[in-house]
């Protein structure tokens, strides 16, 4: 035998009090009143609810009656800056030097400086220094202490899943009509652990040589889904196979080109980047 009052078992389910139904699937009794089949049953404040379980399995759901259960609040809406990176691709410090403002930033969580775009207090994104793509810029999560993609674990999923949530969002803010990636390199150059959230057209000016550009493309840029597949799996994050040298391989048509120069041009023509849109 199981019982519970009213009051107590309308508490556990979230509901205010109020006339409600009890719905059951077998046999069982309510103030001795018997109910057979899907029959609903009326019960009020006060009533004691007495289920027989020995011989009759059950379901019961539990509502007010006449009303629907309000559906829950939307997640608060993320308000992003405009996208503004002439102050970091002015001047660009050297490879050192940013290994050092990255460790600062992460670690201070600065409110105000030029090089960041948005933080949460958990999630940080800056303007890249070097940006390939129209579009760039790196996400940190601060709660996180790998280096680089190879130490993440399953405890780091929901960090990063939000981390490239938010990368998402970003892009769909500062131009919603252009192509994104969000995604790691296989071997990064730079530490902590971040990820690229970055336009396609990888047409920057600081995009100079092979090393670039196939570090941007896979199977050597690691897609943020793909790497939550490994996570969720227990895979190995990177494998020997994503850091396999593509070449100049047009990342559209598969076009092999035999320098950048020419590449960047086949680029402009394959899948031209219109700033109009932005």
């Amino acid at each position: 035998m199981w019982e519970s009052d009213v009051p107590r078992l309308r508490a556990l389910c979230g509901r205010e009090r109020g006339t409600s139904l009890l719905m059951k699937k077998q046999c069982g009794s309510v103030e001795e009143v018997p109910t057979t089949g899907n029959a609903p049953v009326e019960v009020v404040s006060g009533d004691r609810i007495t289920l027989d379980v020995e011989d009759h399995p059950f379901e019961v759901s539990f509502s007010p009656l006449g009303t629907t259960p309000p559906p829950p609040p939307p997640p608060p809406k993320l308000v992003f800056p405009t996208y503004n990176n002439t102050r970091m691709t002015a001047g660009p410090p050297s490879l050192h030097a940013l290994k050092i403002a990255l460790t600062q930033l992460r670690d201070k969580q600065p409110s105000e400086d030029a090089r960041v775009f948005y933080n949460n207090g958990t999630h940080l994104f800056i303007y890249d220094a070097f940006p390939k793509s129209q579009f760039h810029m790196l996400g940190f999560c601060l709660r996180v202490a790998a280096a680089t993609p190879s130490d993440l674990t399953t405890k780091d999923l929901e960090d990063v899943k939000t981390m490239h949530q938010i990368g998402h969002k970003i892009g769909k803010s500062i131009a919603p009509d252009v192509e994104w990636q969000v995604g790691y390199h296989a071997t990064p150059s730079l530490h902590p652990l971040h990820c690229h959230v970055m336009s396609t057209d990888l047409s920057s000016s600081c995009m100079k040589n092979k090393k670039h550009y196939v570090s941007f493309v896979q199977p050597n840029f690691i897609p943020a889904q793909e790497i939550e597949r490994r996570l969720e799996s227990g895979q190995p994050v990177v494998r020997e196979t994503d850091k396999a040298d593509c070449g100049l391989r047009c990342r559209w048509c598969s076009t092999v080109l035999p320098n950048m120069p020419k590449l960047k041009t086949h680029l402009a023509i394959c899948r031209p980047f219109d700033l109009k849109t932005v």
